[in-house]
């Protein structure tokens, strides 16, 4: 599998990718500046001016969200294809399967979680035989 593949392209929203600076000298907006090069430059050319910092926050909300939301499919693709590079069916044993791995391999990425989750998918056909003898017993 190629773990590169889930990997979140989209920037992580930084609240200073949504700052304006705004500098006021003798009541008047005399610079408007938009990233941290801006603001130095405006500050030794306004250095007695006053400054004010806003935020979009709607702006990076959205960014943030997007960014999860983005975050949660890839991981979403990765199960699946992992599910699907064993043969295995996507039901509830499986995902079980797969939330075991998670805990166990999470901190090493992608990689580690593959490598234990490859321990255990053997399980689930030794669960569907032993399961399935149980139910002929029992009936």
């Amino acid at each position: 599998m190629n773990f590169a593949c889930y990997q979140n392209t989209l920037e992580y929203p930084s609240k200073s990718d949504f700052a304006v600076t705004y500098f006021y000298f003798r009541g008047e907006r005399v610079a408007t500046c938009s990233n941290s090069a801006e603001v130095v430059a405006a500050r030794v050319k306004y250095p007695t001016a006053v400054t004010e910092k806003v935020v979009d926050q709607e702006g990076y909300d959205a960014a943030a969200l997007a960014f999860e939301a983005e975050t949660k499919r890839l991981a979403e693709l990765f199960v699946i294809d992992l599910l699907n590079e064993y043969n295995l069916d996507d039901n509830d044993f499986t995902r079980k399967l797969y939330s075991i791995a998670y805990s166990q391999g999470h901190a090493g990425g992608y990689g580690e979680i593959a490598a234990v989750f490859s321990e255990l998918a053997d399980l689930d056909s030794a669960a569907r035989k032993t399961y399935g003898q149980q139910r002929l017993v029992a009936k």
